[in-house]
């Protein structure tokens, strides 16, 4: 287990929206998939301390029984004690872009084939998020594409946006008070250059306000698609790909 920070870390998801329809509660589904993240010694990012620290193990033990598994324990004594006091832990793993998401009770240390380590108790479910669920991608800054938002209280609202995924987009603004979580907006639209018009609904999901290098400060609002059609998901899919496709040529 290290506390070391890679590039590709693995996050906790944040703003899906409703995720009950990716999580497995039967045991044999939690049970296979902790089996999967095992056998494929895939590392686990384990957040405690009500979020402020984590560290890195991987599993070592699945017991579909007894509804427990093992990890192995740090080298650093002080996040073995920390871990061990935490009695929420949140742990993620994305192998080959699927994200695993679940949280447990408190773990307790003992020694497995002959070293350290600790036994955790199975989750009550996992979420496991495909990468198109939570896969965003940066739209161009040479040519943003801006969303037009017709109902805000404020008036007709047109937000360039920071990123996009199929499950919503990200609006990057100066700061101002009147976008509020769970803010829903009925009549918005998006023209896709290339692929036509979307028309849908938004929901504020998250916020955020950041100081940039120039010392700008930009409101980040992420928010979820409501009533986005199977042929406009389609649309949006094709045109994602597209913006792939022509970031990959340049580089």
């Amino acid at each position: 287990m290290s506390e070391t920070t890679p590039p590709n870390q693995p996050a906790p998801i944040t703003d899906v929206g409703d995720i009950r329809q990716f999580e497995l509660s039967s045991v044999f589904d939690i049970a296979h998939a902790l089996k999967q993240l095992m056998t494929r010694h895939d590392l686990v990012a384990v957040y405690f301390n009500q979020g402020e620290r984590f560290s890195l193990t991987s599993i070592l033990d699945v017991d579909q029984a007894g509804k427990t598994f093992i990890i192995d324990e740090s080298g650093s004594p002080d996040v073995n004690r920390c871990l061990a006091q935490s009695d929420r832990n949140l742990f993620v793993a994305t192998p080959e872009g699927i994200k695993h998401q679940f949280s447990c009770g408190q773990i307790h240390q003992v020694v497995f084939k002959g070293r350290p380590a600790f036994k955790v108790p199975f989750p009550a479910h996992i979420i496991k998020l495909q990468r198109r669920e939570f896969f965003r991608l940066l739209t161009p800054i040479a040519h943003p594409i801006t969303v037009t938002i017709r109902d805000h209280p404020s008036g007709k609202l047109d937000v360039p946006l920071h990123d996009l995924s199929l499950g919503g987009m990200c609006l990057g603004l100066t700061p101002r008070n009147d976008f509020n979580l769970l803010d829903r907006y009925a009549d918005c639209t998006l023209d896709l250059p290339g692929f036509g018009q979307l028309r849908f609904g938004l929901e504020v999901r998250n916020k955020r306000v950041e100081r940039l290098h120039q010392g700008k400060e930009v409101l980040w609002v992420g928010c979820q698609f409501l009533n986005l059609s199977t042929a406009q998901e389609n649309q949006l899919q094709r045109y994602i790909t597209q913006l792939q496709m022509e970031q990959k040529a340049r580089g």
